[in-house]
């Protein structure tokens, strides 16, 4: 792994979990509500540092059919859940 691979997957480790680690603290040590929108404005760093890893390069192996499949089915238990 070169020097700044490891950077950039430090940032993005960093980014990804550093905000919503510091809500959960803040919620829980000082009973603060902070919403749903506090939280999802870094939900797009989250999939990327999955990615990034070991589980990210198997994913990239797997066939578009079968990508497709899962997520219509994911869809579709969420379509089932809301209603």
């Amino acid at each position: 792994m070169r020097p700044a691979d490891f950077t950039a997957t430090r940032a993005l480790t960093l980014h990804a979990w550093g905000p919503l680690a510091a809500m959960a603290v803040l919620s829980l040590s000082i009973g603060l509500d902070l919403g749903m929108p506090w939280g999802t404005a870094f939900l797009w760093s989250l999939p990327l540092w999955a990615l990034s890893g070991r589980v990210g390069a198997r994913i990239a192996e797997l066939r578009f059919g079968t990508v497709l499949a899962v997520v219509v089915a994911v869809q579709l238990v969420l379509i089932a859940v809301y209603r």
